[in-house]
Formats: structure tokens, sequence, C-alpha cells
């Protein structure tokens, strides 16, 4: 079985056990994407919202049959100490080409994992995100043009 690493991530929601976890796909195509943290559930807050630039590829993976989640050992022990790693060994990132930075950002790219109770997300991005914090109900707009 080949060996797979991940360093925690630290953020102000690492320590939170299954988050309820969702994306919101920008429309305008620009290699940027928004993943929604809630540690304490739906309806309530704080939560936070990640926001990714220099996107090369995501996915969001029911939880229970995630394959970003496939880091996790039968005892479960790594998602008991948190909920948000960079997996290091992560194939998405092995086949991109660090020099040549079509989708922009500084480097070197990552894929950010934040594991939840409903969905895992995974982000593979050459930007380090922004996360702000949502102290109360409050509306996020997409427009979609197509």
């Amino acid at each position: 079985m080949p060996t797979t690493e991940i360093e925690n991530w630290d953020t102000p929601f690492s320590c939170a056990k299954y988050p309820s976890v969702w994306v919101i796909a920008e429309s305008h195509g620009d290699s940027t994407l928004s993943v929604v943290v809630c540690p304490g559930g739906l309806d309530a807050h704080p939560k936070f919202v990640v926001r990714f630039t220099s996107v090369y590829a995501f996915s969001v993976e029911e939880e229970a049959r995630s394959g970003i989640g496939s880091f996790i050992g039968p005892d479960g022990l790594i998602q008991k100490v948190g909920c948000a790693y960079i997996w290091l060994t992560s194939p998405y990132i092995k086949d991109f080409v660090p020099e040549m930075p079509f989708r922009g950002g500084r480097g070197p790219l990552k894929h950010y994992v934040i594991l939840g109770g409903d969905n895992n997300v995974g982000v593979a991005s050459a930007e380090p995100p922004t996360i702000d914090r949502v102290d109360a109900p409050s509306k996020v707009t997409v427009t979609y043009e197509v």
C-alpha cells in the first residue's frame, strides 16, 4: 500500500469534528472557488468562508465513499484530531508541472482537504486561501450567465 503523507492545516476550524461543508462555485471561470465550513452545523455560527484562487482542481465527495478521505485509517484516529489537512502526496497535484502556472499563483501547488460530516472537499491550489469568519446570517449571491 502506498504511503500517504498529510500535515495539519492551521485554520480557525481545524479542531472541528464532522463540520458541515459545501462548495460555492464561481461562475466566471477565473480559477476561484469558495468553501463554507460550519463547525457547529448548518444552523450555528460562526461559519467560515474559505476563498481559493489559482484553483487547478477540486472535488466534493459524499463523506462515506470519498477518495480524498482514504488516508484515514480504519480506526479513524486522524479525523478525530481535526478536519483540515494538506495532502502532501496527493495524486491530484503530482502531475501538474510547477513551472507552468497556467492558473496563476505563486506556488507551490498544494492539495487542501476539509473532512466534513456530510461532504469531504479537496482543492488543489497554487495560492493559500483566505478565510473569513461569519458570525451572523448573511447572504452570498452567485450570478450565472449562460
